[in-house]
Order: C-alpha cells, then structure tokens, then sequence
C-alpha cells in the first residue's frame, strides 16, 4: 500500500437483503523498510458463484456492522441523469 502499513479489519457485512460478508486487507510495500509490515498474505479463494447458499451465509464470530453507513448517509445525492434525447433531436450529419 501506498502508506507502508499492513492493515486486516474484521470482517463485516455488506449492505442488502442477501448480503455477505466483506473482508478488507491492506499490504504494506514490496521489501517494506519495516519488517513487521506485511507485504504478503494467502488467501484461498472461492467464486461466489461456485459457493452454496449455507457457505455464504456463514458469519465469522467477529463480523462487525457495515462501517460505512455514516459516509452513505451524509454522501451527497447525484442528480438524475438526463433523459435520452428522442430520434428527431439527434443532429443530422451529412
């Protein structure tokens, strides 16, 4: 990462009806001055789509809330995209 730190949060959950759980890991740099960061780490992963129904509703004892409802709820709201402009408004070219 571009701080130099290895960072692994608990895991947590997503937002929605059928949510799963998130894990985030940040890695330090490459050969990191620091040999007590990370810059390295396994993992074994499983496509969710390969994953039945019981795999992905597994919560591991130190899942925490979605952490970042405080930043959706102050976000500012994008306006609307304009609606697509009809055949006969498109310009004509030759």
């Amino acid at each position: 990462g571009k701080e130099d730190v290895f960072f692994q949060r608990p895991p947590y959950h997503n937002l929605g009806e059928k949510s799963h759980i998130t894990r985030f890991i940040s890695l330090a740099k490459v050969a990191s001055s620091d040999p007590n960061q990370k810059y390295l780490h396994a993992l074994s992963l499983v496509p969710m789509v390969d994953m039945d129904e019981a795999s992905l509703a597994q919560v591991p004892p130190n899942t925490t809330p979605f952490p970042y409802q405080d930043q959706l709820s102050s976000a500012p709201t994008r306006p609307a995209p304009p609606p697509p402009r009809s055949a006969s408004a498109q310009p004509h070219t030759l």
